[in-house]
């Protein structure tokens, strides 16, 4: 999922203008609670004992982007939607050839010849706009089902890290963070591993 499951010259232009930034916006909002709710509570009882809040860092959409489940799912996510892009764009083409023909053709077309060609091109494209439609609905129903399923795995790996490390607290946006703090490589080679988020229980 990085990331952007389908390269942007397969994606019909309408849902292109859609884009990923929604999704970003979505997931961010979506994974907040789930990295820091957790663990915010030790950080309180950290604080009131004195002890300095041991904390980490994760950039969420570094790892929907290059960790090795989001590739699987985007390359997944190519394959299936593939053969649906390559027909909306032949039916484009399609669309566009019996416009020009009928652009080049018209004075010499009889009236019915015209009503005719007319009215096929008015329901290829009114055919086209719908298959888009779908096609953009499904994409984004699939789409967002595989960033929940990677974001339940990433959320366990970084339990499990935080654990781990006995860190009080792990953020998703900071103004500033100590490199040193950054765990987001540690999480993307965790991804990497067979079975990694699948095991643990929430």
């Amino acid at each position: 999922m990085a990331h952007s499951p389908l390269p942007s010259s397969l994606v019909p232009e309408n849902a292109k203008a859609r884009g990923l930034p929604a999704l970003a916006r979505a997931l961010r909002q979506a994974l907040r609670p789930l990295l820091c709710a957790a663990m915010l509570g030790s950080a309180g009882l950290a604080q009131a004992a004195g002890a300095p809040a041991r904390i980490g860092y994760i950039d969420i959409e570094r790892v929907l982007q290059e960790s090795a489940p989001a590739r699987q799912e985007a390359q997944q996510l190519r394959q299936e939607f593939l053969p649906r892009s390559q027909k909306i764009k032949a039916m484009e083409q399609d669309l566009a050839a019996q416009r020009a023909k009928l652009q080049d053709n018209s004075l010499v077309m009889s009236e019915d010849q015209r009503i005719t060609a007319r009215t096929r091109i008015t329901e290829l494209a009114q055919h086209i706009q719908d298959a888009k439609q779908a096609f953009n609905e499904d994409l984004d129903t699939q789409r967002s089902a595989d960033i929940q399923s990677l974001l339940k795995r990433a959320r366990l790996v970084v339990k499990r890290i935080a654990a781990q490390r006995h860190l009080d607290a792990v953020f998703q946006s900071a103004v500033y963070i100590d490199p040193k703090l950054d765990l987001t490589n540690t999480v993307i080679q965790a991804l990497a591993q067979p079975g990694a988020g699948k095991d643990a229980k929430p």
